[in-house]
Formats: structure tokens, C-alpha cells, sequence
């Protein structure tokens, strides 16, 4: 049943190289690069099938150009020298082919009647008849295709429709990183990416299942938006995914020499600041660290008490208060405000009143307010606490999950593609990979893998660092005209790859 187009599963439609991510259903029209039909014809039958749209509904249609027409190599002519391209040679007009349309013609009805209505076809070789023939279906014959999801797909679709939001990543890059980072099933494997989830599906869909992506994210939530177009991944592929912020990170990371360096700052500050000493004159070393914790936790402790006494003790502009009055007050001060607030029942408006109240009391509370009780709508309310409550149960869930596997420090892989400077993720997510893992770095830019790649050679973590440029051209691969294509990108961004070593301690 993978092999058929279903109802309600995603799919992608193409139509003159433009595909789009669509749930088909029965019976509910479908748009494609404005052409508009009723899928119905297409379900139940296999992915590749292509159909020509007739009057909103699908014909199933031959793949091959020029289905209808007879091609043959000896009627053909030799070579093109001889033909103007001044549309001379066609005889059937623009307007003949719009009352073709009207009257109900077929789109390869009307490719046919072109074909015979021009004087240079027969002249033309058995290339250049394929090629004019193509030209025409496209222009009078709508054509869709129904392709299954994959990653090739997904990445020309978002390249070719929004690159910058993929970090113009390309199929050949994404290649390159799937294959340097050894993504496999039952791998562990760190993620940094803002590709919108472009990166996560492809580890998904290497992965099969098994074994645990941890995707570090910026921010409240990570952006998987174009995740949503991997609809071929089921629950059970998806299952790896999972998220740990990126704020959190650095409290994994609190080791010893974190701690030393902590200690150095600390008595560094005491040298500074007189009235912060250690309990004693003369600091030996094993007592260093203790005594300038405690000694700076009780100043930190007496300055707090000292914020606090002050808070309270704090002097009250009289001018923003109401006027006092009564006993507290020899005088009666100015006329102020009292806003008097009315909630109805559900369903109803909120008025507010507002009325100068002469100063004849005193006042000991800022603001008086009526609550009236108003209906909570169980349905609603009590249904959206419920869904927040579970999916906060959820993330903290994955947040456990995954702090419990980022201690252990036995990743087996990190890639990093995003739209930050990448050396600060890098080194800091280095550290919780096992010796002789490898990691990626992509950047569309050539500057920050340079820095990267100077701080890894400093900090002597990782060797066999490989910095390249990913490039491909593609072939047109036809008989007796195989030739590199007329158009293609220049250059898909830079790669830096290594593998991590464990560093032993001289002794």
C-alpha cells in the first residue's frame, strides 16, 4: 500500500517542475500553479503515475513526448542550418487555437494540429522534433504528476522555492553531511539547525527509527515547519527526535577546571575589593576555594538582607498616593479619581465608571473592585489546560531524556547548520562527543569555518580537519547530445568536518 497514492496522505504534486506537499481527499478540489482539479482518478493508483487535467478531472496520460505523434529518423531531416525562427513557418494563428480550446479540444489534440501546421518540422533533426514537441505540451497540455515524499524532493522543492530559509542548502550538500556525520541506525547524534527541520527529517529518515537525535534549539521552541512535509516518516521514525535548549547547555559543562578558573576569578576579586577577606591570614591551598565561597556567599547573603531592609524602609512619594485625610490628614487635599469596574456574565460588555471622590476619609486600599462571579466555559478552557499540561509534561520529559544522554558524553555525532556563528555551538558541543567521533559544520559562508577551524587546532580536541566547497554540475544525458547543463549554481556553501580525540594529561 506504500506504493499507492492514499486519501489523506501527503504527496507531492508537480506540475512543470513546481512541486507542492498536498493531503488529497475525495471529492475536494486541489491547486496546483493555478490549475485546480479534483484528485480522484489519482488515488489508488501508483506513485509516478502522470495525468493530463481535463475540465477539472485527471486522465491518466503516457510519460513519453509526443505520445500521439510519429517520430521516425529517416523522414527527419540532418541538421537545423536551414530554418528561420521567425513563426513564419506555422500556419495556425493564436486565434485558431483559442477557438480550438472553446470548442473542447484536447491539449494533445491541439500539440498534434500544431505539429502538422508547421511548414519546418519535417526539416528539423529527430532531436530538435522531441524538443519542439515537449515545448508545445507544456504550453496547451496540463500535466501532474503524484510523487512520493522524500528527501531528494523536499530539498529541490524548498531550494527552488525558498532557499534562504534553508540556509541554501542544496541536495549534493545535504549528501555531503548525511555521509561525513555517518548518520545510521541506533547512532546518537547532536543537531543545531535553522533549516526549518529540513536537516532533522533526512537524520530521521537515515536513522529508520532507532537510536536518539538530540536537536539543540535557540529560543522558546525549535522551527520544524518544513518537518511537517516529511510525510512518508511514520510516529515510529519520528520517535528519535528530541530537543534540549540551548540556554541549558552550559550547566552540563561545570567541571573541575570550570570550577578552578571560577576560583582563580573569585580570590581575584578579593585582591580588588578590602572589604571582602578570608577568615584567615594566611590562605593555603587546600583551603583556598572554601573559605572564599563561604566568605563571598555571606556577603552576598548581607548585602541581600541589606537590599531587603532597605526595600522596606523605602520612602513613599506622597504625590503618586492618594491624599491622606481624616485623623492622618490637618488638611483636606485635592479631589481625586475612583474607577469603579462591572464584569457581567459571559457574553455581555465590561464598563468602567469613572467619578471625582472629594478627600473626607481615609483611603487604605489603592483601589476598591467589585468581582462578580462569571461562568468558566468547561469545555474550552478546561480542554486547553489539559492539552498545555500534557505537552509541557511531554517537553520536560525530552528535556530529562536528553540532559541524562548529553552527560554521559558519548554522542556519536554532531552537525551544526545555522544561521549563528558556529564556533561558540561548536566548541561548546564538542565536548559531548566520544574520541573519535566525527562532527559538521555547514556555513554558507567561508569566514566562520575559518575561525572554527583555527580554534580547533588550538584547542587540540579534534584532528583530520577538513575544510572544502561543495560543488556539482549536472549532465544532460541524451544520445549523441550529452553535455553539462546551460544554467547551474555557482557554489552551495563550505563544509568544515573532523573527528574528535581525547586529550591525555601530561603528567
Amino acid at each position: 500500500m506504500d506504493s499507492l497514492v492514499n486519501e489523506g496522505v501527503l504527496v507531492l504534486v508537480r506540475k512543470d517542475g513546481v512541486c507542492k506537499p498536498l493531503r488529497l481527499k475525495k471529492g475536494r478540489k486541489v491547486a496546483v500553479d493555478k490549475l485546480s482539479f479534483f484528485p480522484d482518478n489519482a488515488l489508488g493508483r501508483p506513485y509516478g503515475s502522470s495525468y493530463e487535467v481535463r475540465g477539472n478531472q485527471l486522465v491518466l496520460k503516457s510519460t513519453a513526448a509526443g505520445a500521439g505523434i510519429e517520430l521516425s529518423e529517416e523522414a527527419a531531416g540532418s541538421d537545423n542550418r536551414g530554418l528561420t525562427c521567425d513563426g513564419s513557418a506555422q500556419q495556425l494563428t493564436q486565434k485558431d487555437i483559442v477557438q480550438m480550446k472553446a470548442e473542447g479540444y484536447t491539449g494533445q489534440a491541439i500539440v498534434e494540429s500544431v505539429v502538422e501546421n508547421s511548414k519546418s518540422f519535417a526539416e528539423k533533426t529527430i532531436f530538435a522534433q522531441e524538443k519542439y514537441i515537449r515545448k508545445k505540451e507544456s504550453r496547451h497540455v496540463a500535466t501532474v504528476t503524484f510523487l512520493k515524499p522524500s528527501t531528494k524532493l523536499l530539498c529541490e522543492m524548498f531550494y527552488n522555492r525558498a532557499p534562504s530559509k534553508t540556509c541554501h542548502l542544496r541536495l549534493d550538500t545535504i549528501a555531503q553531511i548525511l555521509t561525513q556525520v555517518n548518520a545510521h541506525a541506533s547512532s546518537k547524534l547532536l543537531l543545531v539547525e535553522t533549516c526549518q527541520g529540513l536537516l532533522a527529517g533526512a537524520l530521521l529518515e537515515r536513522m529508520g527509527g532507532s537510536g536518539n537525535l538530540i536537536q539543540v534549539f535557540y529560543g522558546d521552541s525549535p522551527v520544524r515547519s518544513f518537518l511537517d512535509n516529511f510525510g512518508h516518516l511514520s510516529e515510529q521514525d519520528m520517535s528519535p527526535l528530541m530537543m534540549y535548549p540551548l540556554h541549558k547547555v552550559g550547566t552540563l559543562l561545570e567541571t573541575t577546571a570550570i570550577k578552578a578558573s571560577l576560583t582563580v576569578q573569585a580570590l581575584l576579586k578579593q585582591k580588588e575589593s578590602p572589604d571582602l577577606h578570608v577568615g584567615g591570614d594566611d590562605i593555603d591551598e587546600e583551603g583556598t576555594t572554601n573559605d572564599v565561597i563561604v566568605d563571598m556567599t555571606t556577603a552576598e547573603s548581607d548585602k541581600q538582607n541589606e537590599n531587603s531592609d532597605t526595600s522596606c524602609t523605602t520612602k513613599v512619594d506622597s504625590s503618586k498616593c492618594p491624599p491622606p485625610t481624616g485623623e492622618d490628614s490637618a488638611s483636606p487635599g485635592p479631589p481625586y479619581k475612583r474607577h469603579k469596574v462591572e464584569v457581567g456574565p459571559e457574553g455581555s460588555s465590561v464598563s468602567l465608571e469613572e467619578e471625582v471622590v472629594g478627600t473626607t476619609g481615609f483611603v487604605t486600599t489603592a483601589a476598591t473592585v467589585t468581582q462578580v462571579s462569571r461562568p468558566i466555559t468547561q469545555s474550552a478552557d478546561t480542554a486547553a489546560l489539559v492539552a498545555r499540561d500534557i505537552k509541557r509534561k511531554q517537553r520536560d520529559e525530552q528535556y530529562s531524556k536528553a540532559e541524562e544522554l548529553l552527560k554521559l558524553k558519548q554522542m556519536d555525532g554532531l552537525v551544526v547548520a545555522c544561521r549563528f556563528h558556529p564556533e561558540p555551538i561548536l566548541m561548546t558541543l564538542v565536548h559531548f562527543l566520544a574520541p573519535s567521533c566525527p562532527f559538521v559544520v555547514y556555513c554558507p559562508t567561508l569566514e566562520p569555518l575559518v575561525s572554527c577551524f583555527t580554534s580547533l587546532k588550538c584547542a587540540s580536541c579534534a584532528f583530520n580537519i577538513q575544510l572544502f566547497e561543495t560543488w556539482t554540475r549536472k549532465y544532460q544525458v541524451l544520445p549523441s547530445r550529452t553535455h553539462p547543463e546551460m544554467s547551474m549554481d555557482g557554489q552551495s556553501g563550505y563544509i568544515l568536518v573532523g573527528t574528535t580525540v581525547k586529550k591525555q594529561m601530561v603528567t
